[in-house]
């Protein structure tokens, strides 16, 4: 059983399914059988907005009203707008640009109705990321809401 998203622009097919914590998918939760397929698309947009720093495919799947929450490196919270977030990423070298191997996964999807809650993994600027994606179905797609994140350097 691998990771969803293997590279930029592949995804793989959905095994409903729980593992043990690692980088592999461990859970899908849902209240009935609709599929994840156009939620697991608007994450593979978001790690391949993150991937090559293209701040155009991020404001694709981020809600204009979209907050970012967590903490940074020195360990203090950070708070943001989606705008000011896509600003950040402009500024840094895309991780793909750098020569820096793709790992990005998607760790568990829990989906009631048009809201679902994605817990992802990914390796970006040197820190492991786990981030908690809250995300709305909307007439234009899935649109993430809000983004909670925790980071640790990589040894």
């Amino acid at each position: 059983m691998g990771n969803f998203v293997k590279g930029p622009g592949q995804i793989l097919n959905v095994p409903l399914f729980s593992a043990t914590l690692s980088s592999e998918v461990k859970e899908i939760n849902m209240t009935n059988d609709t599929d994840v397929a156009d939620i697991m698309a608007a994450v593979k947009i978001y790690f391949d907005g993150l991937y090559d720093s293209n701040t155009d495919m991020l404001a694709h799947v981020f809600h204009p009203d979209c907050r970012i929450i967590g903490y940074g490196s020195d360990g203090k919270m950070v708070i943001m707008t989606a705008d000011h977030f896509f600003k950040f990423v402009a500024t840094v070298p895309s991780p793909k640009a750098e020569g820096v191997p793709f790992d990005m996964s998607i760790l568990g999807i829990e989906r009631t109705g048009k809201v679902a809650s994605v817990r992802v993994h990914d390796f970006y600027l040197g820190r492991d990321f786990i981030d908690h994606l809250h995300l709305v179905e909307t007439d234009g797609g899935w649109l993430i809401t809000s983004k909670m994140f925790h980071s640790e350097a990589r040894d």
